[in-house]
């Protein structure tokens, strides 16, 4: 399970823009994940995303965790900014 809270650390966006945010991220995470991993998620009542993941390989599963985390941070930050 992955847990995503999209913030607005800068305070460049203002509150109507924030389900936006949260869409993007889910976004740029499902198309990163779904290469190694079936995943599924959902948004709670506070606005955090919820992903289930299920490596499609069991055997690389920490190689893989890192490497995409890595590449997560890499495409927000270039995306968001």
């Amino acid at each position: 399970m992955l847990l995503i809270r999209p913030e607005d650390i800068d305070g460049i966006y203002n509150r109507k823009d924030m389900p936006h945010l949260g869409f993007a991220v889910a976004n740029v995470a499902e198309e990163l994940l779904t290469e190694s991993f079936d995943c599924w998620y959902c948004e709670d009542l506070y606005n955090n995303l919820l992903f289930v993941v299920k490596p499609k390989d069991v055997v690389l599963l920490k190689t893989l965790l890192r490497r995409q985390r890595t590449r997560f941070a890499l495409s927000l930050s270039s995306y968001l900014n």
